[in-house]
């Protein structure tokens, strides 16, 4: 093997690959890139696992002698972040590949490439084509209320369903819901759901761009492949039936605030500064013209802040929220002014952005704390 690539094109392809490494030292060997150079085609393919979820990209380089190689990933990219923004040469020698930019050299032991897992072969046939900066904002309004830590598989991904006329993708942990929805004609001739992990998710949030590209999709039983300019991404599916989230959400809600986005986060923020290491509690005491926020904690003190530049319709309402999700949710809505939608103060609470487009929507849903 032997290639020349400038720095910074290697970089910015290899950097989102780091991120798939499996972080727990399960094989050695996946600890690896795959390096494969073609010298006819004038690329090289670097591709890196975990089993569950596999990608691959192609780089355009000047490929001098074709050859394979598989080296620890991390060293790979550490050293090629470390050379400055010049042309780099890349060879294999021995037992080693060697890494040379200027005066700077280095020797990485390869490994036994002939045990890498065997990756499927790209085939867009019979694929489903998405707008991908759609997509992108799809995930990254609901990838915030994926569970963590639960016993049930499917809480710790994405539902992803796919109507004929548009699309839902929706997490929830039980404290919290979201849900964004993108109305389009997709070329589905029937209803599909799917549960997404969340790796493959943020992977893609890190390569799309917000140009108006295209995101091919092949969608089986068990596993889904992604297709994107230079990427193809494999990923095992999650099994099981995601739970009917809708049931939770109420639609009789009476009580009505408007407010502006910027204003209530920073506010949240101030106010947070005492509030309770335990519970995260904070108080909203909402009337016709003022939202009060109140915290206090035995071991900082307390705060408390007005906003008056509101629109409430309702009677008074006292209601207690966890600050950490409430800003998890307003942080990823995007309206300058929100919407919350209250019945009762141990009712669930819902948010919406006041100015949506016609093709896309999101709403939010925040359980309430006990005691207000």
């Amino acid at each position: 093997m032997k290639i020349k690539i400038m720095k910074d094109e290697l970089l910015s392809y290899i950097q989102p690959l780091i991120t798939v490494v499996p972080s727990k030292n399960v094989m050695p060997l996946l600890t690896n890139f795959l390096i494969v150079a073609k010298e006819e085609e004038s690329i090289i393919d670097i591709t890196t696992t975990d089993l569950s979820m596999s990608v691959s990209v192609e780089i355009s380089a000047n490929v001098l002698e074709s050859g394979t190689v598989a080296v620890s990933a991390k060293n790979f990219t550490e050293i090629i972040n470390s050379l400055p923004d010049k042309e780099i040469d890349i060879f294999t020698d021995n037992e080693f590949l060697r890494i040379e930019c200027l005066k700077s050299n280095f020797n990485l032991i390869v490994s036994d490439h002939s045990q890498f897992p065997l990756i499927p072969k790209l085939d867009l046939t019979n694929s489903n084509v998405f707008p991908a900066a759609q997509i992108k904002k799809m995930i990254s309004l609901v990838e915030f209320a994926v569970a963590t830590d639960t016993k049930r598989a499917v809480f710790n991904g994405v539902s992803w369903t796919i109507n004929p006329d548009k699309q839902i993708m929706a997490a929830t942990d039980g404290k919290k819901i979201a849900e964004a929805t993108f109305i389009h004609e997709n070329g589905i001739e029937e209803t599909k759901s799917y549960i997404l992990a969340t790796k493959t998710l943020s992977f893609l949030i890190k390569i799309i761009s917000d140009d108006d590209d295209q995101l091919d999709a092949i969608l089986e039983d068990k596993r889904v492949m992604f297709h994107y300019k230079n990427y193809t991404i494999f990923s095992h599916l999650l099994t099981g039936v995601y739970p009917d989230y809708n049931r939770a959400i109420p639609i009789d809600h009476d009580k009505t605030l408007v407010i502006n986005r910027a204003e209530l986060i920073n506010a949240v923020k101030r106010v947070s500064l005492m509030a309770s290491y335990e519970i995260f509690s904070m108080r909203f005491e909402i009337s016709k013209d003022t939202l009060k926020i109140f915290t206090k904690s035995r071991e900082q003190g307390e705060a408390k802040e007005d906003i008056t530049n509101i629109t409430y319709e309702g009677d008074d309402l006292i209601i207690a929220f966890n600050y950490k999700y409430l800003l998890q949710v307003l942080n990823v809505m995007y309206s300058e002014e929100v919407i919350f939608k209250f019945k009762k103060s141990k009712t669930p609470v819902l948010l919406f952005n006041k100015t949506e487009s016609e093709n896309f929507n999101s709403r939010f849903l925040l359980m309430p704390l006990n005691k207000a």
